[in-house]
């Protein structure tokens, strides 16, 4: 029986809400950055975005194993 071994991270702007609020347009910039980071950097790393919302990132890892 193979079976998949999962790690899952879920990641977000810490005080995003309060930045938005102060700085929308840099707030914004901030999840722009964020979204690109995760998506160039993860599957170097062979995980997978799973979905990004709104300031937050869903991310899982997994191996299979025999």
């Amino acid at each position: 029986m193979e079976r998949t071994l999962v790690a899952l991270w879920f990641a977000d702007i810490a005080g995003y809400s309060e930045h938005a609020a102060k700085d929308e347009s840099g707030a914004l910039r901030l999840v722009e950055i964020l979204q690109e980071l995760a998506s160039e950097t993860v599957p170097q790393f062979r995980g997978r975005v799973v979905k990004f919302v709104g300031d937050a990132v869903l991310i899982s890892f997994s191996v299979t194993a025999q």
